[in-house]
């Protein structure tokens, strides 16, 4: 929840500073002849990462039901919550009917469908998908709501999920490189 509540940030902030920004200009020459304004380029990656995290999201969310366990109590439990967060996962369903083949041929898959080598042999396509910055507050109010409704229900997740939590137990491991040594590297062996 944090990640996508910290891409909505970055975003809304690009947002309101998009006339700045768009006066800025690129020194990279094959980013300059993509034509993009500056803030376009810094809004897309976000908006596609965004679209990933709302459907691993939900892909989570599904494996969060009764069927998997023969706890009578957990399964009452974990009913009552589906219960109450049905009505959010229905409206996502109905409102972005296209978000799952979107993240999977767009944002995750650089427009390759499962089915074909690439969805450009097919023309072009339209998807249903959170796009106006007022998409992603809904679906990031949705999310809210179904965690803090998991989190009444079992109040360990509040403790399992805070980010003190999750920050003690991954570690990065940390090392320096030098671009021009690295390209050499990759220049004689390629």
């Amino acid at each position: 929840m944090t990640q996508i509540n910290n891409n909505l940030h970055t975003l809304n902030a690009i947002l309101e500073k998009e006339s700045y920004l768009n006066k800025l200009k690129f020194t990279d020459e094959t980013v300059r002849l993509e034509t993009k304004s500056f803030s376009a380029a810094l809004k897309e990656p976000i908006i596609h990462l965004l679209h990933i995290r709302y459907k691993s999201f939900l892909d989570e969310y599904k494996f969060f039901n009764i069927s998997k366990t023969m706890d009578l109590d957990l399964s009452l439990r974990i009913e009552k919550i589906r219960k109450l967060n049905s009505f959010g996962t229905t409206y996502i369903e109905n409102k972005w009917k296209d978000l799952h083949k979107f993240r999977n041929i767009v944002s995750a898959h650089y427009f390759r469908d499962k089915n074909k080598d690439s969805i450009f042999e097919n023309g072009t396509f339209e998807y249903s998908i959170p796009y106006y910055f007022v998409d992603h507050k809904i679906i990031f109010y949705i999310f809210e709501k179904m965690y803090k409704n998991i989190c009444s229900e079992f109040i360990e997740c509040e403790k399992t999920f805070s980010n003190e939590t999750l920050e003690a137990k991954i570690t990065f491991k940390k090392r320096i490189l030098f671009f021009e040594k690295e390209k050499q590297l990759i220049d004689l062996n390629m």
